[in-house]
């Protein structure tokens, strides 16, 4: 019962904050920044969070009292195992921890590169026929790549955090069942070693809980660590910052003769990437043009500058 009074009152506070924050954001923060892909995925956020946090608590609380149990059976049999398996325990939980956070850190990254991806790929597809008459197919398929490599950095950092995970626990149980092996073996008592103790302490050690739960618990914290995600979007007093290069992103000094000649608007993301000359280069000439018709990513314009 206080399980699930505890799942509703999470749900509630997770749906005030997170879709308050998401449907209020403006129209544009949807079209121009790289996590405006949010919504799309908040469905599935919530699924997880409404339906299987629940169930993921109920699991957890009988494995650990499942856990407790055995460890209680196999210090009946060598009570010198107890000592063991809390250095185990606290292991593998400062194992977890470290795991989740790091987890959730390639997760943000992989989120952030792929957003990147996929707006490269439509801005290419939409300006196609500009590509090939300026001749710079090779310059966007080798950035293309190095968006995809980013991308794949993130997820590899996620599947070698749970790697981690289940090698930890694994290593964990292997010792528990040597060290009960070897406790009644070489220290068997005043009467030798009696068979049925030995028998019942190494099946109560061998008698874990799935690992397979690891991965549950690890999606469902990933999924509830996207709430600051959510939590963070903009309102609708902030827009993004609409800024103006010519077409052939000119590394001359820009001036008001040349905006009116040559002028191809973008909206650039607004990332901290650019120098200070640059920066103010864009500012003097961001009042004077229109709203832009396509989209350039500022990690785009950095890699021209730094050519």
């Amino acid at each position: 019962m206080f399980l699930v009074l505890s799942a509703k009152r999470l749900s509630r506070c997770l749906h005030d904050d997170m879709l308050r924050h998401v449907l209020q954001s403006p129209v544009s923060f949807f079209d121009e920044s790289p996590r405006g892909r949010i919504l799309n995925r908040f469905s599935t956020d919530l699924e997880y969070v409404d339906v299987r946090t629940f169930l993921n608590e109920k699991q957890s609380v009988q494995n650990t009292i499942t856990t407790l149990s055995k460890a209680a059976v196999i210090g009946t049999q060598s009570p010198m195992l107890v000592g063991v398996a809390m250095v185990i325990t606290a292991i593998i939980a400062f194992g977890m921890s470290v795991a989740v956070k790091v987890s959730h850190s390639a997760r943000y990254h992989e989120s952030l590169a792929t957003s990147r991806l996929l707006q490269h790929t439509t801005e290419t597809v939409d300006s196609l026929s500009s590509v090939r008459a300026y001749g710079v197919t090779e310059w966007f398929w080798r950035h293309c790549c190095r968006l995809v490599d980013d991308a794949m950095r993130g997820y590899l950092c996620f599947g070698v955090t749970f790697r981690f995970v289940r090698t930890l626990t694994a290593t964990g149980g292997f010792v528990v069942v040597m060290c009960t092996l070897l406790a009644n073996v070489l220290f068997p008592g005043p009467n030798g070693p009696d068979p049925s103790s030995l028998g019942l302490a190494l099946s109560s050690a061998c008698s874990r809980a799935p690992l397979h739960k690891l991965q549950e618990f690890e999606n469902l914290m990933k999924r509830g660590g996207r709430k600051r995600l959510f939590e963070e979007a903009p309102s609708a007093e902030k827009r993004q910052k609409q800024l103006c290069l010519n077409s052939m992103f000119s590394k001359q000094a820009v001036s008001q003769h040349t905006l009116d000649k040559l002028v191809t608007t973008f909206v650039v993301e607004g990332l901290p990437s650019f120098s200070i000359v640059e920066e103010q280069a864009f500012k003097d000439i961001e009042e004077h043009l229109a709203p832009g018709r396509k989209t350039l990513t500022r990690q785009m314009l950095t890699d021209h500058f730094d050519a």
